[in-house]
């Protein structure tokens, strides 16, 4: 058991950076975020 929490323990550190919901996403990037409405119109 203690080689499996060590493992995983790795694992979460080797991939914090690349997980959005510790490193947070870009506004940029963010699907989720409100569409801009055309000015054009």
């Amino acid at each position: 058991m203690k080689k499996v929490v060590q493992q995983l323990y790795s694992i979460c550190k080797m991939l914090n950076m690349t997980n959005p919901l510790l490193t947070g996403v870009s506004s940029s990037t963010n699907p989720f975020r409100p569409q801009k409405v055309c000015s054009f119109l």
